[in-house]
């Protein structure tokens, strides 16, 4: 049985569009007879996935525990956060796992060495997972394939602010470095690839939104009574969300009935200017869910919401 490695800082039990990709492409490695060796960082208990399927879990650091953090009142979890990212943007500039390469680039050599890895794969964001993987590479003394699986924009996010010049200049050099030294590249949709790739011939697109092993779920006769959108509403999408707000706001009658649940994050200034919606329970706010749960709540919804931002147009289709 051949090993391989993939490194995903964010992975079960996080929930999120990130942890699901490589939850679904996991199983269908280990479906096909390879042995996955998940390399990621403690966030609890990792249920069974396959028996093919291996969790090494790697030291993360003390700040990482802090930023992870979470607290049951979501105004104190904003407020919570929002000092840490002033923190974050002279330390952490780039993101959580900027410092990871301290145990993880470790852990990468004693996993090759020990199964006899060929090829490692690392996805972001968090990006450092992807430029610590080919610092791996570059010192390592055993030969391995590198995949870098790319799943937003790094460099060129156009919702990523930096105090200061260098430090963008350091992230370039390091997506540079990172897609340099990589065997192949994946990514999420043809129109990242194009915005992002060096190298066309050793680029791909393997897209989001699906599962090899989703159990489709019958709908009831009777359409559900709530609507649902899943995932952040921020980053541009809430300002596409607003004219619903606004609509709501002024007649929620328009909903005939029916609750809005947001299970993901919502922006601190769509949630206090229309915070009346909230407190009269019309819009729910709830935090995620696995992905399994949430395709049940899809399938007994009467409808659910999307909403892109115009900043994310080659992101589309990697909406669920």
């Amino acid at each position: 049985m051949k090993n391989i490695i993939v490194i995903a800082h964010k992975f079960y039990p996080f929930n999120g569009v990130g942890a699901n990709r490589w939850n679904h492409l996991s199983k269908h490695l280990a479906e096909c007879g390879f042995k996955v060796h998940i390399l990621t960082v403690e966030r609890g208990t990792v249920p069974f996935l396959h028996e093919n399927i291996k969790v090494h879990k790697v030291k993360a650091g003390w700040f990482y525990k802090l930023a992870s953090l979470k607290f049951k009142n979501h105004l104190f979890t904003a407020i919570y956060q929002n000092i840490l990212n002033y923190i974050k943007k002279i330390f952490w500039f780039d993101d959580e796992a900027q410092y990871w390469g301290k145990h993880l680039i470790k852990a990468i050599d004693r996993a090759v060495i020990a199964h006899n890895v060929k090829v490692v794969i690392a996805t972001g964001h968090p990006f450092q997972a992807n430029r610590w993987a080919a610092e791996a590479k570059k010192k390592s003394s055993c030969k391995f394939k590198l995949i870098q699986d790319i799943r937003d924009p790094w460099a060129l996010n156009p919702f990523k602010t930096y105090i200061f010049k260098w430090q963008k200049e350091k992230v370039a050099t390091w997506q540079n470095q990172a897609l340099s030294l990589s065997d192949a590249n994946v990514y999420v949709t043809e129109e990242l690839k194009l915005l992002t790739a060096i190298n066309d011939s050793k680029s791909f697109v393997i897209e989001n939104g699906h599962s090899f092993f989703t159990d489709y779920i019958k709908r009831n006769s009777q359409d559900g009574k709530n609507i649902i959108h899943a995932g952040t509403l921020a980053n541009g999408r809430d300002v596409i969300a607003e004219p619903f707000f606004i609509a709501c706001k002024a007649n929620p009658e328009i909903l005939r009935g029916h609750t809005v649940h947001f299970y993901g994050r919502v922006s601190m200034w769509l949630i206090r200017k229309y915070s009346e919606l909230f407190v009269k329970k019309v819009f729910i706010l709830h935090k995620p869910v696995p992905q399994d749960k949430l395709i049940h709540k899809y399938a007994m919804s009467a409808f659910a919401l999307q909403f892109n931002a115009k900043e994310y147009p080659y992101l589309v289709s990697t909406k669920i």
